[in-house]
């Protein structure tokens, strides 16, 4: 249960203060409201502890997510001489730019290994959203598993994408009132989102987004509606991750990669102009969520856009970030191989062709900063 049931046990020990001070004096009274507060504390405590993994998860499409990678980790675990296990977490970017079975596949050849990749890259999904699936999935381990999991080597693979870096709960307002919302936003959501600053944020829409939080995270506190909206663990069907698209938006026209190649020869975007706390908070969470013995690497990368902002920030982003390696799409040989129609769904998503050349140039990127590391350490 966690931090999520902390303001039903606070409000539960008020309301008892509470009914004590009010009808004082009528003892029979007094033990009625108490019995009857106590057995609903308790009644919603048992049910929300009961319909948590691993028995339920939550009735979205994320639970197929989060039952692949915890296949996907026991997978891992009985694969003799695993090298370790890739958790790649990026937005639609990556769920349509990255081949999880490709860069599987070519880090353990250039490794001289088996590697697992574990995609938790979601469409649409914002970073609270991702951390959730790993939890759920790591829930729907048993403790043997777990602790095998935690103990191995684990690489962080953590994608650069602005908007996600100033503002981790972006996306919900599109989803609000989704089950997919529902699935997250409960109150340990809540505190990670007091605890990120709110960048360019307007107060308005500031205002609305901690509207939307709360009254997400009341319907979970409060269980209302829960058990229609959780499913048994063992009905949900793996999926999600990869997904890639076989043709362009419709009246999409491609201007081409020119603009962003000749952006190399600009400035990238300034230090203090970076979403710092933040940043530094994504790498808190899936700490707490990865302890246990084995610390992981973590890496950062940026999937290719013909867009020149994005060039920008992901230069910028690696220029300034200090002690983890980072892998940003400035390569004028990729952007120029990438310089085709065939290749883009729309501005930001590449179709499946240009996935597979990204991700064939990424995994050698990968290769080589996880081998710099561990010479690093020897």
């Amino acid at each position: 249960m966690g931090n999520t049931m902390l303001p039903l046990v606070l409000g539960t020990l008020a309301l008892l203060v509470l009914q004590f001070i009010v009808v004082r004096g009528h003892g029979r009274a007094r033990a009625v409201i108490g019995v009857f507060v106590v057995g609903l504390a308790v009644g919603v405590l048992a049910l929300n502890s009961w319909l948590a993994p691993p028995r339920f998860l939550p009735a979205a499409s994320t639970s197929s997510l989060a039952k692949s990678v915890a296949n996907d980790i026991r997978q891992g675990l009985g694969t003799p001489d695993l090298e370790g296990f890739f958790i790649l977490d990026g937005g639609s970017y990556s769920a349509r730019g990255v081949d999880d079975a490709m860069l599987e596949q070519r880090l353990s050849r250039r490794l001289g290994a088996p590697i697992q990749v574990l995609t938790l890259s979601l469409a649409g999904g914002n970073q609270l959203e991702r951390w959730k699936v790993l939890e759920n999935a790591l829930a729907l381990l048993d403790r043997d598993e777990r602790d095998a999991f935690l103990a191995s080597r684990k690489t962080l693979l953590l994608e650069i994408h602005a908007q996600y870096d100033r503002y981790p709960l972006v996306q919900l307002r599109r989803n609000r009132y989704s089950d997919r919302a529902y699935a997250y936003l409960d109150t340990e959501v809540a505190l990670e989102v007091a605890r990120t600053e709110r960048g360019r944020m307007e107060p308005d829409e500031y205002r609305r987004l901690w509207i939307d939080v709360l009254g997400h995270a009341m319907v979970n506190i409060m269980n209302i509606g829960l058990a229609t909206r959780v499913v048994s663990a063992e009905d949900v069907l793996p999926g999600g991750g990869y997904d890639p698209l076989d043709g362009p938006a419709r009246g999409y026209r491609f201007k081409g990669t020119k603009s962003a190649r000749q952006s190399l020869k600009q400035p990238p975007l300034e230090a203090e102009e970076l979403p710092w706390h933040n940043i530094e908070r994504r790498r808190a969470r899936y700490a707490r969520v990865l302890d246990g013995g084995s610390k992981p690497q973590i890496i950062y990368f940026s999937v290719p856009t013909p867009r020149t902002f994005d060039l920008t920030y992901a230069r910028g982003f690696c220029a300034a970030v200090s002690g983890f390696s980072c892998i940003d799409h400035s390569h004028w040989g990729l952007l120029e191989r990438l310089d085709d129609k065939r290749f883009w769904y729309d501005d930001g998503h590449m179709q499946r062709r240009g996935a597979e050349i990204y991700t064939r140039w990424l995994s050698s990127r990968l290769a080589k900063a996880v081998k710099q590391t561990g010479e690093q350490g020897t």
